[in-house]
């Protein structure tokens, strides 16, 4: 019996935490496990693990690799239609990009104050 095991990254409301899977195990046990370690208490059977890189549901262990993230989440939450997805990475996207120039405006407006102070 091989006993390997794969390293993976679940996140569940913007929170990741690693965990551990063997191989040959399905999607109930591996949310059996995601679950433990966010400590949810709902059925399992309403939640889905998606490949983050890939955007698909993962159905057994066996399909993935080291340090690939998932996503921990209620099966209604995916989007109807893939763009509707790729709209909201973008928008993610944007917002974290927007987030830092803003950043670096306060940064350098500071600068520029000390050195006319």
């Amino acid at each position: 019996m091989n006993s390997s095991l794969t390293r993976v990254v679940i996140e569940y409301n913007h929170s990741r935490k690693l965990a551990m899977f063997p191989s040959n195990i399905g999607e109930t046990e591996m949310l059996k496990i995601s679950f433990s370690l966010f400590g949810i208490e709902k059925e399992i059977d309403t939640f889905e693990l998606l490949i983050e890189s890939l955007n698909c549901k993962v159905e057994n262990s066996n399909s993935l690799i080291t340090n690939e993230i998932l996503i921990l989440q209620p099966k209604n939450y995916r989007s109807e239609t893939p763009k509707r997805s790729s709209r909201i990475i973008k928008e993610q996207m944007i917002s974290k990009i927007t987030e830092r120039i803003s950043e670096q405006k306060k940064e350098e407006d500071g600068e520029e104050a000390e050195e006319h102070g």
